[in-house]
């Protein structure tokens, strides 16, 4: 499926890992749980791939 808005003028074409951050995943859970004594995982904002454009795709 494709979408009609370029990456670029989604701002999610960038080399810029801060355009990334989901502020929840990144941030506020991370916290929350190394505070908590937890176990810490977090999460960043998908970047779209289109595989057609790879060089050697795996195979799945």
């Amino acid at each position: 499926m494709r979408s009609a808005i370029p990456l670029r003028a989604r701002g999610r074409l960038s080399p810029n890992p801060i355009k990334h951050v989901d502020p929840v995943g990144t941030v506020a859970l991370p916290m929350v749980l190394a505070i908590a004594g937890a176990p810490i995982f977090g999460w960043a904002k998908p970047v779209p791939v289109v595989a057609s454009r790879l060089r050697k795709p795996a195979s799945t």
